[in-house]
């Protein structure tokens, strides 16, 4: 990863725990180096110990799945502490099927940004690439048919962003004062939100329309007299469009949002391409490339730096038993 200038190396260590009764476990050691000195008198060196723990049991058409993680960090206090990121109650039958509890939903098809992943709330605190996301309050209701899948979903309760507390490496350069957040919602965290969402497929294209109406997951940050950053959290409508087409060994993407909240509306929108070459080196493994353009109409005044930008990436696959990649 790169952070202002600073390389760092990251190498985690991974044990398997024991599984017993649909149980599975995992204990993991992290480590981080940074090769120059940090702006703010961090450590160089950064490690952190991490577990998780997986439930699963399916009878009769119910299943219950429940998946717990906890962490502890080192130097930072904001990566300290255990996290319900499922605990699951799935009832289905034929064409239908309904969840309630705490769980993950993930929307989205491009690699460098998901622009319509919007149901869970980031854990940046855990990773700043977003990936990594605290569990959901939900109520979903599914309906599967030919012409495609349709989601129902309701959230009664939200949960506030995880930001990397001062003692982290990979802080904000203003201190964020995540205990001072504020709300556009009198109901705050109680507020519900609401979410619908359509997928489908039309030969080689894949699709999905999706709206969303409650909290927005994203903060806006806005200064205060202590020089201190606070997290104020808008209500937004929010439209999304995902398009994926399949041609051979290419995968053409594009995610898509048109939102209002905050008291403007604005349009952003990821598209690119990934292609695959199998069997690279006559191998068994696979080199995938990967390529986006990334815009945000709101240009300077956009929360993040990705309103004019192109990514390229690259993925090697080596297939084998431990799914290892680069």
């Amino acid at each position: 990863m790169i952070k202002s200038k600073n390389y760092a190396l990251l190498w985690p260590l991974v044990f398997a725990m024991p599984v017993w009764a649909g149980v599975n476990s995992e204990l993991g050691v992290e480590s981080r180096y940074f090769f120059e000195e940090s702006l703010f008198g961090q450590d160089r060196h950064q490690s952190s110990l991490r577990f998780e723990m997986d439930y699963y049991e399916a009878q009769d058409g119910t299943v219950y799945s429940a998946k717990l993680f906890a962490r502890l960090d080192r130097e930072d206090q904001e990566r300290r502490g255990y996290d319900i990121r499922e605990a699951l109650w799935t009832r289905f039958g034929d064409g239908w099927e309904v969840k309630a509890g705490v769980g993950k939903v993930f929307w989205g098809v491009t690699e460098s940004r998901h622009l319509v992943d919007i149901i869970n709330q980031s854990d940046l605190a855990e990773n700043l690439d977003g990936e990594d996301k605290l569990g959901q309050p939900l109520v979903k209701l599914s309906f599967e048919r030919e012409w495609g899948t349709v989601d129902l979903f309701w959230l009664p309760y939200f949960r506030e962003r995880q930001f990397p507390g001062q003692e982290s490496r990979l802080r904000a350069p203003l201190e964020i004062a995540q205990s001072n957040e504020r709300y556009e919602s009198s109901a705050e965290q109680w507020r519900s939100s609401f979410a619908v969402r359509y997928a489908g497929r039309l030969d080689s294209l894949e699709y999905a329309v999706s709206h969303f109406s409650g909290v927005a997951r994203e903060p806006i940050l806005q200064p205060n007299m202590m020089l201190q950053l606070e997290p104020y959290y808008p209500v937004i409508d929010q439209t999304g469009l995902e398009l994926q087409y399949i041609y051979e060994d290419w995968l053409l993407k594009f995610e898509g949002i048109s939102s209002t909240g905050a008291g403007e509306r604005f349009s952003a929108a990821v598209f690119g391409f990934e292609k695959t070459q199998v069997g690279i080196f006559d191998s068994q493994a696979d080199l995938g490339w990967l390529l986006e353009y990334l815009f945000d109409d709101r240009k300077a005044r956009a929360p993040h730096s990705f309103e004019r930008d192109i990514f390229a990436g690259w993925r090697y696959a080596f297939n084998d038993e431990d799914s290892s990649e680069i």
